[in-house]
């Protein structure tokens, strides 16, 4: 096995593992949205936690049909579920970036020529004094 085969191996492996993670963080926050959306059975009437609702009612005091504490914790998790989950695609769509390289090494040669090829100094821009213009 060379060793591109066995960095694309690795690169598969952690590929594997990010997903398992994106999933469980995506099934965790589901669960979150619909415990948060969910009804109470008790008072049919009133309306859910909500993900983004009010928990005051319109005199300011803390709502009184459901467990304030609780859905600031709900929506604490959820938030942090989300930036974590932001954070996960950047490192999985870094990750198959770097599978494509690995798999098409033309393309890896042609990528690295381009990024040289644009820190070079750029041309000056040259004056026409008939025109006035750059």
């Amino acid at each position: 096995m060379s060793a591109i085969d066995e960095r694309v191996a690795v690169v598969r492996q952690s590929l594997k593992t990010l997903n398992v993670q994106r999933e469980s963080l995506e099934q965790e926050a589901a669960a979150l949205v619909s415990e948060l959306t969910l009804v109470n059975p008790s008072n049919p009437t009133a309306p859910p936690m909500g993900v983004d609702t009010p928990l005051t009612d319109q005199e300011g005091y803390p709502r009184n049909d459901i467990d304030v504490f609780r859905a600031r914790t709900l929506r604490h998790r959820l938030s942090v579920i989300r930036t974590d989950h932001k954070e996960l695609m950047k490192e999985i769509e870094e990750r198959l970036r770097q599978l494509a390289l690995l798999q098409n090494t033309d393309k890896a040669a042609e990528e690295e020529r381009e990024l040289a090829a644009r820190s070079q100094p750029k041309p000056k821009p040259k004056y026409d004094p008939k025109t006035g213009k750059w």
